[in-house]
């Protein structure tokens, strides 16, 4: 009897613990079937999310300008007064400029004041949206910049290979903003960028990828990191920086007028304001009343504004100032880029030019190559001076 008893305990206990069990597995595969559910609405609002960031991205690439007039249009209206134009050497839209291109200011505003001149009329004192929207897609990245990454991947060709000049140009993109994307939106830019591309690629070709991915990579930063707050003002230090820089600007613009395209010929030039600039160079010229040191740089001997000829009293004499004109010919922008390379009073801008001027009139890439050695020595000793 007692045996029996055990038996039918032993019994309710082993089916109380089978319906335990399956209670506790029922449970178990309600939550995890209740996780799995919650897992695939994550990654399908995921992959909705990835698909319209990639979708936004492609946007910005294909139309580039569009996107760039909209989102700058939005910090170009803040940086008016009174729905008046701002400044053209107001420090806020010189700092912005500055922020938002390839154009260093380090060594002063000579950089940035050639920017301007490049979209303004003369005597034009005050910046208009195209003219802003001209100098932050034209300085995206610098032309020199560009051709300089070509020139060390062509190894002497004509052309690249399409992947090769993709993965150089994202080098470029990737030195032109502050922060850090994801691989995937690297990609998504550079296949759009890249989509309608040859095979092999030229000097041209690379250039102008190189400004597009650029653009696309500046804005898109601005747009992730800026755009939804309002513009930061300057003060205390920073502002005081500035006003210096739009100080030295706005006296360098008023020492040329403002140029459009390519230079003016010494005949364009107006007659009035070129007597004006003979007679200051007369006075700062070692053939004038002073010929001692006048800065850190007449010093080292290289400086190009106080070593400038002296006006000449009349045609032909050898002191005449001169003003360059852009080569018309292969062999003059040979000379030119000679003489900007063998010249002591040459500076880095003079040589960036020549460079420029030499490409656009069809230099071989090789023969550019010492060109930019000698332009990576000037930067070097220019870099060196402002530290």
């Amino acid at each position: 009897c007692s045996r029996s008893l055990d038996a039918m305990v032993n019994y309710d206990k082993n089916v109380q613990g089978a319906k335990r069990e399956q209670a506790r597995q029922a449970h178990e595969a309600k939550v995890k079937a209740k996780q799995d559910k919650e897992a695939a609405r994550r990654e399908a609002a995921k992959a909705k999310r990835d698909e319209r960031n990639r979708q936004l991205l492609e946007s910005i690439a294909e139309q580039i300008d569009q996107s760039e007039e909209h989102a700058y249009g939005q910090v170009y209206s803040e940086l008016c007064h009174e729905d008046e134009p701002p400044s053209v050497v107001d420090p806020q839209v010189l700092n912005f400029l500055a922020s938002h291109t390839d154009i260093n200011v380090q060594g002063g505003g000579e950089r940035l004041a050639d920017a301007l001149r490049q979209v303004l009329a003369p005597a034009e004192d005050t910046l208009q949206f195209p003219q802003f929207l001209e100098l932050l897609r034209e300085n995206a990245v610098a032309d020199s910049t560009a051709v300089s990454k070509f020139l060390e991947t062509c190894r002497g060709h004509d052309s690249v290979a399409k992947t090769e000049c993709a993965a150089h140009a994202l080098h470029v993109a990737q030195k032109m903003v502050s922060i850090t994307f994801e691989k995937e939106k690297w990609d998504v830019l550079l296949q759009a960028v890249m989509r309608d591309m040859e095979h092999m690629l030229s000097l041209q070709d690379f250039v102008q990828i190189c400004k597009k991915l650029s653009r696309c990579a500046r804005l898109l930063q601005f747009l992730e990191v800026e755009a939804q707050e309002d513009l930061p003002a300057l003060s205390g230090k920073g502002l005081k920086q500035w006003k210096a820089l739009s100080e030295d600007i706005s006296a360098r613009l008023q020492q040329q007028p403002g140029l459009r395209g390519p230079r003016q010929s010494p005949q364009e030039i107006q007659e009035p304001f070129l007597s004006e600039q003979l007679e200051a160079i007369a006075e700062c010229s070692p053939e004038g009343a002073d010929s001692t040191a006048k800065c850190d740089l007449c010093k080292a001997g290289i400086c190009a504004y106080h070593t400038q000829r002296a006006p000449a009293k009349g045609p032909g004499s050898k002191n005449a100032a001169q003003v360059r004109v852009p080569p018309s010919n292969k062999l003059e922008a040979r000379q030119g880029l000679e003489e900007a390379m063998t010249s002591l009073a040459d500076l880095v801008l003079q040589l960036e030019d020549a460079i420029l001027e030499a490409f656009d009139a069809g230099l071989e890439e090789d023969e550019l190559l010492p060109a930019f050695k000698r332009l990576e020595e000037l930067r070097g000793w220019r870099d060196r001076e402002v530290r």
